[in-house]
């Protein structure tokens, strides 16, 4: 009982503020954590579309070489 009285006189002690400073640290937290993971998939995304293009202009570069050589 002792933990659970401990944890009740500190949320007494809390004041609204508190709860607002606390909330919108937490928020920002969640925030950042969305804007990341969307940076991170679209570098992935962008890396993978770079790739494929190279390997088209990788192909037609090789079909120009046999067109000249007919």
């Amino acid at each position: 009982m002792g933990n659970i009285d401990k944890i009740k006189s500190t949320i007494k002690g809390w004041r609204l503020g508190d709860y607002f400073r606390q909330f919108s640290i937490v928020a920002a937290g969640i925030i950042v954590t969305f804007w990341g993971s969307d940076k991170v998939t679209e570098h992935s995304r962008q890396k993978e579309v770079r790739a494929a293009m190279q390997l088209v202009a990788e192909e037609l570069e090789f079909w120009l070489k046999r067109i000249q050589m007919l």
